[in-house]
């Protein structure tokens, strides 16, 4: 009960004047024109050499999609405004601090713990900033709390009422690394966490190999795949896929584009 009013809490925290300002922040500038033409069913948003929609603006093509796909969805259902392309990122913001939440209580088996922790990433500045703002980090940030939580989990054991055993929270971690890596390819940072507790693991037991191998790699692959559906429905081929991840490649190594706002 007391972490459905603090979660209560915290999304009207986020949803206060949450369309406010109605111009851009920081890099809705690629977001929202992205966000738009999903919306619209526009091949642009997956086109690198896109013409820009509006001055001073570009389409995100650079981050995989899923998040763009769930803000499009707001779009939908409450019109192109401030206030939809933002709402997705307040209900991830909250989901977040409940995935905080069963991370830190997975880690420390102490509920006082764990909404300790939860309670103080509500309030995080950073957290709190991204939450209200249409980009895909607080997205991200919920996928890969829930991947960490149900990857310790297995790593605990069987649970003793499941005859299913340890596998299910493998899946369920392999379910929410692909949800992240579709969200930002930053998340491919999880897979260092997963090398440094899970391979003693395996060292000891060889018999999780090929589990292993399915939810970790096989099930986000195809995540991966899934969530570019949109660009073969409108006409895309694999050519074309293949074709926007080496711009992602050339641009994620070739940046030097700088921010008035960046620190020094």
């Amino acid at each position: 009960m007391k972490l459905f009013y603090l979660l209560l809490l915290t999304f009207a925290l986020r949803l206060f004047r949450l369309g406010i300002p109605e111009t851009y922040v920081f890099d809705e500038v690629y977001h929202v024109p992205a966000i738009r033409a999903i919306s619209q069913n526009n091949p642009d948003a997956y086109n690198p050499f896109a013409k820009a929609p509006e001055p001073n603006t570009a389409y995100d093509w650079l981050h995989p999609p899923l998040a763009k796909l769930i803000q499009a969805g707001s779009v939908r259902l409450l019109g192109d405004n401030s206030f939809a392309w933002r709402f997705p990122s307040a209900v991830f913001g909250t989901v977040s601090i409940a995935a905080l939440y069963f991370l830190a209580l997975t880690l420390f088996n102490s509920r006082p713990l764990a909404l300790l922790a939860a309670a103080i990433f509500s309030f995080d500045n950073l957290q709190l900033t991204m939450s209200r703002i249409a980009m895909n980090d607080i997205f991200v940030t919920a996928w890969i709390t829930f991947a960490l939580a149900f990857f310790f989990r297995f790593l605990k054991g069987p649970s003793l009422r499941s005859k299913a055993g340890p596998y299910r929270y493998l899946v369920f971690t392999g379910l929410f690394t692909g949800l992240a890596l579709v969200t930002k390819h930053s998340a491919i940072l999880l897979y260092l966490i997963f090398l440094i507790f899970f391979l003693p693991k395996l060292i000891k037991n060889l018999k999780l190999f090929f589990p292993a191998f399915f939810c970790f790699l096989v099930i986000p692959a195809l995540i991966y795949l899934l969530s570019y559906s949109q660009l073969f429905l409108l006409g895309g081929s694999l050519k074309d896929f293949i074709d926007l991840h080496k711009q992602i490649f050339y641009y994620q190594t070739h940046l030097t584009a700088t921010h008035t706002y960046q620190s020094a």
